[in-house]
């Protein structure tokens, strides 16, 4: 207990470090991402329309929005939003986020599968359906790129004893190695090769869980795939 405790207080002052370099970063590169963003997105106006040179310049306008949205993001990690919370149907939350992320996937013409099953009557819980959504997609979309064909399931019951609602991910994909699956939910990692998604998702998933006192479990092997779970307390303090 107190080496975790030790291992928590360091990911905190690191989250808090990360905090402050975010906000240097955001303070001095926000100005110049804007005058390139701009500039590029007129240049583009004024070459030839489907010419290697207007390809270029919105090239150009779109890295720099993603050298923004980046910058956001580890902002928000390092210090996350307070959640806004209201009754929240999470049955009904889960439900049409399956089914949102299950339709957006077969529009990209992959053979993923989608199953959800709730076990028992889902409460009515105070949370922010923004961040709760949040993790959900992000859950989905790493299961979904383990494997173009997996399939992903979701299960969702109130836990023995009746203090939280535990939501289930899982998929029958690559898995993860006990590297991968250490370092996982660190800002920027990814075992993906260069030039593939930025590893963002699990670090802001797990601190949405934390603004409302919850927390998220992986369990995963290799050639095995991966099991999410999270879990929100269903009578939880505000932050």
């Amino acid at each position: 207990a107190l080496a975790e405790a030790q291992d928590q207080l360091t990911r905190q002052a690191s989250l808090a470090r990360l905090g402050e370099m975010a906000a240097g970063a955001a303070h001095e590169m926000n100005n110049p991402l804007a005058v390139i963003a701009g500039r590029s997105q007129l240049l583009a106006m004024t070459l030839a329309a489907g010419s290697r040179e207007q390809k270029d310049a919105q090239s150009v306008f779109r890295e720099s929005h993603k050298l923004s949205s980046l910058i956001t993001s580890l902002r928000m990690i390092a210090d996350p939003p307070v959640p806004e919370r209201e009754p929240t149907d999470l049955g009904a939350l889960l439900d049409e986020t399956v089914k949102q992320f299950k339709s957006v996937n077969e529009r990209r013409d992959r053979n993923t599968t989608f199953s959800l099953k709730m076990r028992g009557e889902l409460p009515t819980i105070q949370a922010d359906p923004e961040q709760v959504r949040g993790v959900v997609r992000e859950l989905l979309n790493n299961a979904a790129q383990s494997n173009p064909d997996s399939s992903i399931q979701v299960t969702a019951q109130v836990e023995p004893g009746g203090e939280s609602v535990v939501v289930q991910v899982s998929d029958d994909g690559k898995g993860m190695d006990p590297y991968t699956l250490e370092h996982a939910p660190d800002p920027f990692f990814s075992a993906k090769t260069a030039g593939r998604r930025v590893g963002m998702g699990l670090p802001r998933a797990r601190q949405w869980l934390s603004g409302h006192g919850g927390r998220l479990e992986l369990r995963s092997r290799l050639g095995e795939g991966t099991v999410a779970t999270f879990f929100l307390p269903l009578d939880s303090p505000p932050r």
